[in-house]
């Protein structure tokens, strides 16, 4: 069953056990798009204050 993405594991030849996973990539539009949807709310939240 695929339940999410892939990314890509590493397995260093020196220690074996230790698995390198190269997720930043794959994580870069999850934070973009939370940042921007709080800019977005504290943005709207400033209004509202400052709006008589």
């Amino acid at each position: 069953m695929d339940l999410g993405t892939h990314v890509p594991v590493v397995h260093p030849p020196e220690r074996p056990e230790n698995a390198k996973v190269f997720a930043r990539k794959h994580l870069r539009p999850t934070v973009i798009s939370l940042l921007t949807g709080s800019v977005l709310f504290l943005g709207a939240a400033v209004r509202v204050v400052l709006t008589p």
